[in-house]
């Protein structure tokens, strides 16, 4: 083998070796979400964590992205949610998810 090839092949492994570890320690694919990255919930289903009574603020739970979040969250109408009621995320105001509750045909699926 030439003399030249020898310092391309060391960082090759070197770099290889690097990207390795790094994986391993994260416990991830490269290509997964990266923590800081956050996924928007507008349109996902989620379920209320937290009772919304009326007129007032709770907390809805939802997955995206394989990650499970929580995030305030009221209706449009200022109506109140049970704990567990499926709901529908139609969009954020003031960091608070506005929501929706789910059809009764369509809560059935969620049970």
């Amino acid at each position: 083998m030439s003399s030249d090839w020898c310092p391309a092949l060391l960082l090759l492994a070197s770099a290889a070796g690097v990207v390795f570890i790094a994986v391993a320690i994260r416990g991830r694919l490269p290509n997964a979400w990266p923590s800081h990255v956050r996924v928007s919930p507008i349109g996902h289903a989620a379920r209320v964590c937290i009772p919304v009574p009326a007129g007032g603020v709770g907390a809805i739970s939802y997955v995206v992205a394989s990650r499970r979040t929580t995030m305030p969250a009221q209706t449009e109408e200022g109506d109140a949610l049970e704990l567990g009621t499926p709901v529908v995320v139609l969009g954020i105001r003031r960091r608070v998810a506005i929501v929706l509750p789910l059809p009764d045909e369509i809560k059935e699926m969620f049970q």
